[in-house]
C-alpha cells in the first residue's frame, strides 16, 4: 500500500485487488496539523512544516502524502528529505489523531475508549 495524494476531497476507493500507490500532493496549500488529521484520520502524514503556535509546536505544513503504512509513508519522507526542489521547511511524518492536550482530554479520551474496545488499537 502506498501513500496517496493530499486533496481535500475523499478519494474513491482502490479497485479490488488493486492497492492505492504513493502519490506526491496535488496542492501547494498550507493547512493546520488538526485540518490534516480531520482529511486522513488514522492514516501516516507527511507535511512540510510552515508555522509553529505559540509553544513552538507544529502548528500547520502543506501535506505531500497520506499512507495507512507508515513505511510507505516514511519512505516519501526520506525522498522529500533529500530533494533540492521541495518547499522549504523540516519534513514531518505523524499519525493522524488527535493530540490530547490537557489532562481532561485525556480522562474523556481514556473513558471513551474504555466504553467502545473496537476502537482500540489493534497492537494493544
Amino acid at each position: 500500500m502506498k501513500a496517496r495524494v493530499a486533496s481535500d476531497r475523499r478519494e474513491r476507493p482502490a479497485p479490488i485487488g488493486k492497492k492505492p500507490g504513493p502519490r506526491r500532493a496535488t496542492s501547494a496549500e498550507p493547512i493546520t496539523v488538526d485540518r490534516a488529521i480531520e482529511l486522513y484520520p488514522g492514516e501516516w502524514i507527511v507535511m512540510i512544516v510552515t508555522g509553529y503556535d505559540e509553544d513552538h509546536s507544529i502548528s500547520e505544513g502543506i501535506v505531500m502524502a497520506h499512507s495507512r503504512s507508515y513505511k510507505r509513508a516514511n519512505d516519501v519522507r526520506w525522498k522529500l528529505v533529500g530533494e533540492s526542489d521541495r518547499p522549504a521547511g523540516p519534513v514531518y511524518l505523524f499519525e493522524g489523531y488527535p493530540p490530547i492536550r490537557t489532562g481532561e482530554e485525556a480522562r474523556r479520551a481514556l473513558a471513551e475508549l474504555l466504553e467502545h474496545p473496537e476502537r482500540w488499537p489493534a497492537w494493544w
